[in-house]
């Protein structure tokens, strides 16, 4: 049986998706409605979302807080479905969102059948039910249907109206079952797009424009600026002040939002108040809470807006926590676990205590570093030929350090076991937390989206994990187990591997977490560059 469907989703302030809402009815052969499914989606991050979103129409925003998580919802749906069901949606891209939040959420993708009924529409229909646009509302408009356009973004009514078109088409269900004719789908071609990205010159344009009058290769289309503000095209003068509109209200909606008093600019040596109107137009900016703060940066207060340490600040009471890592008590933990958290905190000690001394040596320091790098077992020394542990007396005094994590690799590089410590595979590390980890207690999920959208990382998570993809990996991360587990895949090396593999590190902090994948990546790439 076809069902027809419908999901909404919103973006938050980093640009990243949450869906929102999922609706379906299921018909029979004349298009009788027989079930339905509808749910709200509670969004993973409520931090951050603009209530008055189109996407929340049909409910207000303690409707959406109360709702069921995506993970229940998906599942619900997903039992719902029955296995001779084909599932009808009106865009592609709300199909391809459907199976990526099945694929993040559930891992797994079981559903039934799926086709484009934008796409039989467009060939079934005549080119003037397209006169006034190729929303499922205005050609439904079109037809002679009177569909209720104060929700046109409710999922619900969404699928409702489809429903309705689908009638109004009158074909039988075999036809859109059949490959759709080889037409050009003028809904989903870049040409028509009220947005046109020249990639030969890099220039955004208007569909309008006359530098791109006719030109059908080498773009890319845009319905919204929404989704063009973050990729900081170049832009033609003749969309130039609507682009700019689009900065501003998107610049204010974040600082409404954020817990910035004060703002600037990476490419400018001044700060401003976060009233100031000489950022607004800019794409990138970044904030502090205090006018010492901003100063700390090495930047001048603004001409304009005159920032004093006497400001009077706004004070943001913080929203609900989300994913708050917590100090759990160390018995809980696993041995390794416990292992690792304690060699941490003596190293992390040892290494602040020795780093004191004004007076060391650059290759002093340098061994401080090697002998307080807890992924480190076994140390040896440059002209020795035996290696140790951290507490053997014989290390006193050594220079040249170099650090093993197992003793293997300590035989491997030619040194033998020294007799005094006797240092065995016993003590070989399975697990360490880097030195430099700090446990950030007021930390959230939506901070890991910022550093992600900061530096162009693919990110997603659902109720448990966080799922990070870069230029050299894709990252798993559990953002509510202390200390912080990862599993990663090197797509450099095994581009087609799916199986993530966990990593013999641990972390204080989802912070350190997304740190240490910046810098293992970096490198990488480096390497095979």
């Amino acid at each position: 049986m076809f069902v027809i469907a419908d999901i909404e989703w919103a973006e938050n302030r980093a640009y990243m998706t949450t869906p929102t809402q999922l609706s379906a009815v299921r018909v029979d052969n004349d298009w009788n409605v027989i079930d339905s499914f509808n749910s709200l989606i509670r969004p993973r991050d409520s931090s951050f979302h603009i209530w008055h979103h189109v996407s929340y129409n049909g409910g207000k925003a303690s409707d959406f807080l109360g709702a069921e998580s995506a993970f229940e919802v998906l599942t619900e749906f997903s039992q719902w479905c029955m296995a001779d069901d084909v599932i009808v949606w009106w865009h592609k891209n709300s199909s391809d969102m459907f199976k990526k939040l099945n694929g993040i959420i559930l891992k797994k993708f079981t559903f039934p059948d799926m086709i484009i009924a934008g796409d039989y529409v467009y060939s079934f229909l005549p080119e003037e039910a397209f006169r006034n646009g190729y929303s499922v509302y205005r050609i439904a408009q079109a037809v002679g249907l009177e569909p209720d356009m104060h929700r046109e973004h409710c999922a619900e009514n969404d699928a409702l109206v489809l429903l309705s078109l689908l009638k109004k088409v009158n074909r039988s269900q075999k036809e859109y079952l059949k490959p759709v004719k080889k037409k050009e789908n003028i809904q989903n071609s870049d040409a028509h797009k009220r947005y046109i990205y020249d990639k030969e010159t890099g220039v955004l344009h208007s569909r309008s424009c006359l530098c791109i009058k006719g030109k059908t290769e080498n773009i890319k289309g845009y319905d919204k600026l929404d989704n063009i503000l973050k990729k900081k095209y170049k832009v033609c003068s003749c969309i130039a002040d609507e682009y700019k509109k689009a900065l501003a209200e998107r610049n204010t909606k974040i600082i409404q939002s954020s817990e910035y008093n004060y703002i600037y600019l990476p490419s400018s040596d001044v700060f401003h108040k976060h009233s100031c109107k000489a950022f607004l137009h800019s794409a990138d900016f970044y904030g502090t809470a205090t006018y010492y703060g901003a100063r700390k940066t090495g930047r001048k207060p603004c001409k304009i807006c005159n920032p004093t340490p006497d400001d009077k600040l706004r004070f943001i009471p913080k929203t609900k926590k989300t994913k708050e890592i917590k100090q759990f008590n160390i018995s809980q933990m696993s041995k390794e676990d416990r292992k690792a958290i304690n060699k941490q905190k003596l190293f992390a000690k040892v290494r602040k205590e020795k780093l004191q001394n004004d007076n060391l040596s650059e290759q002093e320091r340098k061994d401080i570093y090697t002998l307080t790098k807890s992924h480190f077992a076994f140390w040896a020394g440059k002209g020795y030929g035996t290696f140790h542990l951290h507490s053997c007396p014989k290390l006193h005094g050594v220079s040249s350090l170099e650090g093993f994590q197992t003793y293997d690799e300590a035989l491997s590089a030619g040194y033998r076991p020294c007799r005094t410590c006797r240092p065995s595979k016993k003590q070989d590390i399975k697990l360490s937390i880097p030195v430099t980890n700090e446990i950030h207690f007021e930390e959230r999920v939506s901070d890991i989206e910022e550093m992600c959208a900061r530096v162009d990382f693919g990110f997603s998570c659902d109720d448990r994990f966080v799922y990070i993809e870069t230029d050299a990996g894709k990252w798993k991360i559990n953002s509510v187990a202390f200390p912080v587990k990862v599993w990663h895949i090197n797509t450099i090396k095994n581009p087609s591997e799916t199986s993530y593999h966990e990593q013999p590190r641990r972390f204080l902090s989802l912070t350190d977490t997304f740190k240490y994948i910046e810098r293992h990546d970096e490198s990488l790439l480096k390497k095979t560059s």
